[in-house]
């Protein structure tokens, strides 16, 4: 495949370069236009990219040797379904057997004695080669009778020097019919070529990525806030399939949008919410506890429910929660039960690490079915790696309807925070830091991961 980049002024400049330089069988690849600031920098208003087969290059090339290098201006001019179906007529015709002269003639290609064949042969007379005659003009070449069309008669002739031995003319007949045919196939082929399968244009949509700068510096920009690959690469071929080279400057916009549409948000303004059992769990460096405090203080009246022994540190001290220690799971659905009809919400405060899976699944199945209004949470730390985190929320999501990230001021991978919600699809309901003040409990938004994210 012979591929080639043309440059001009405008469209129809370029495509008349293509049809000379390539002839009228040229494939267009790529065609893009220089528009707007980005066109002010560029010598050509229009770049086209063009290819054509060796075989097909090699028969416009060797019509053109035909008509002489005079002539090769005035033969471009011809329409291209013309000029097309010149080229391939002619190559038929130049490749066609032709009759032997001189020794074929005299009869002498009959088998003979093989003692004698070898001096008979060489005995003959070898005719003299006369000069190549080339034809003078593109109107001598292709006759009087101008460009075919459909009214005309169903037979056109023309004269074409064959360059070969002598000056031989052949008379090529082309039949309306058989342009017609060839004209179809031609569409039918040009159909198929427009057809490309999903595995081709995602190569040729890797292949634009690699050669665009742009392209590779946000890629890059985004892949160093921690954002998946395969979301960062799918999206971005995404908007390169729809866009092509247009809307460079949106490219950062689209990805964003990704980003938004994929995130899922579940916050409760417990002030305002029903009374309910809430239960709230997580590992021992999770920030667990102190979480559930924070929550705790959001509404007066709310109580608190640890499983554990009684602990009285500073955070317990200046809470202000009326706070119940239990270590068994029906003491803890009664306290809780008790503290709903006073018509506050109930918090449960559980340490997986110290009472285990099967206790947290067993008072997760109780409150399910004692509490009209049961909300659980997983508190994860996000500070903490993005392969641990992930594990935890494998490990109980079928138990959790959302989850809340502690130590938020301390985290350099917000990133990992949006793969967690986009790898697992779940929703995210409050960040916390590491303080113990109240009002550092916020609710989760799009503003609050993105400004993290890409600042």
């Amino acid at each position: 495949m012979h591929v080639r980049k043309f440059q001009g002024d405008t469209i129809e400049d370029t495509l008349k370069q293509i049809k000379s330089e390539l002839g009228p069988d040229a494939i267009i690849l790529k065609t893009t236009t220089n528009r707007g600031l980005k066109g002010a920098f560029k010598r050509s208003r229009v770049e086209v990219t063009a290819a054509i087969t060796e075989k097909t290059y090699l028969k416009k090339a060797t019509l053109e040797s035909a008509v002489g290098e005079n002539n090769i201006d005035a033969l471009a001019d011809q329409p291209a379904s013309y000029l097309s179906d010149l080229i391939d007529d002619y190559d038929k015709k130049r490749e066609a057997p032709k009759k032997a002269s001189g020794y074929g003639d005299l009869g002498l290609n009959k088998r003979v004695n093989d003692n004698t064949e070898l001096d008979s042969f060489l005995s003959t007379p070898v005719p003299e080669a006369k000069e190549s005659k080339f034809i003078s003009s593109v109107n001598e070449f292709i006759g009087d009778v101008g460009v075919p069309h459909e009214n005309e008669s169903d037979r056109t002739n023309f004269l074409i020097s064959d360059g070969g031995e002598g000056e031989q003319l052949q008379t090529v007949s082309i039949e309306a019919k058989e342009l017609d045919k060839l004209r179809q196939e031609l569409g039918k082929l040009k159909e198929l070529v427009n057809e490309i399968s999903l595995k081709d244009a995602e190569q040729r949509i890797d292949k634009t990525i690699e050669e665009k700068n742009y392209i590779r510096s946000i890629y890059t920009l985004l892949k160093s806030s921690g954002i998946n690959e395969s979301f960062l690469q799918e999206n971005i071929k995404e908007f390169v399939s729809e866009r092509g080279n247009d809307g460079e400057d949106q490219l950062i916009d689209h990805v964003i949008l990704k980003i938004q549409n994929s995130l899922k948000i579940d916050t409760i303004d417990f002030q305002t919410a029903a009374p309910g059992a809430n239960l709230i769990f997580g590992t021992s460096n999770s920030g667990q506890s102190l979480l559930v405090r924070k929550f705790a203080s959001l509404e007066r009246g709310a109580e608190l429910v640890v499983f554990g022994e009684k602990q009285e540190g500073f955070a317990q001290k200046i809470s202000g929660v009326s706070t119940h220690y239990t270590t068994s799971v029906a003491e803890a659905v009664s306290i809780t039960r008790k503290i709903v009809e006073k018509g506050h919400n109930a918090f449960i405060d559980i340490n997986v690490d110290e009472i285990g899976v099967d206790e947290v699944i067993s008072l997760h199945d109780y409150c399910c079915n004692n509490f009209e209004i049961f909300r659980s949470f997983l508190t994860l730390n996000s500070i903490h790696t993005e392969a641990f985190n992930l594990r935890q929320i494998r490990k109980y999501r079928e138990y959790v309807s959302s989850i809340n990230f502690t130590h938020t001021d301390l985290c350099l991978d917000w990133g990992s925070i949006f793969n967690c919600m986009y790898l697992e699809d779940i929703p995210v309901s409050y960040l916390s830091d590491g303080l113990s003040a109240q009002g550092d409990i916020k609710k989760f938004s799009n503003e609050t991961l993105l400004n993290n994210l890409i600042g």
